[in-house]
Formats: structure tokens, sequence, C-alpha cells
């Protein structure tokens, strides 16, 4: 989505972007572009044995990277 990456950069604050290593649908290289394009977020964090629906594939994981992101 180029409009997309196009305004990452207006994001200013802190934001966390969760990658499945094993994501076949939307490449690793994006989500790489995500992280480093908003100036408050952490790097990327990708998630192994997870593909696209990370947040259902590796829940446990997913959930305690968010909790400690929000807690931070």
């Amino acid at each position: 989505n180029r409009p997309l990456r196009n305004r990452l950069h207006r994001i200013i604050a802190p934001a966390l972007v969760v990658w499945g290593e094993d994501d076949h649908m939307v490449p690793l290289s994006h989500g790489e572009t995500y992280a480093k394009s908003m100036p408050q977020a952490q790097p990327l964090k990708v998630i192994p044995n997870a593909g696209h629906s990370v947040h259902a594939e590796q829940s446990g994981v997913t959930s305690r990277m968010v909790l400690d992101f929000l807690a931070g």
C-alpha cells in the first residue's frame, strides 16, 4: 500500500510492529519498512513459527509482546 508507506512518518505515537516469520501473504520486508518509517516505533518484532495471523497462531507470545509494550 504505497499511500500508507508514504504516511507512516506522520505517526508520532509509540508503535509496535509484530510480524510472523512465515508470513507468505505480506513479505517481512514490509514489516521492516513499517517499523523503520515510524519515528517512535520499536524495532520490528518477528515471531517464529507464525504466519500472517500471528495473533492467532502464537497468541501467548504475541500477547506477552503487546503487554510488555503497553507496560513499557
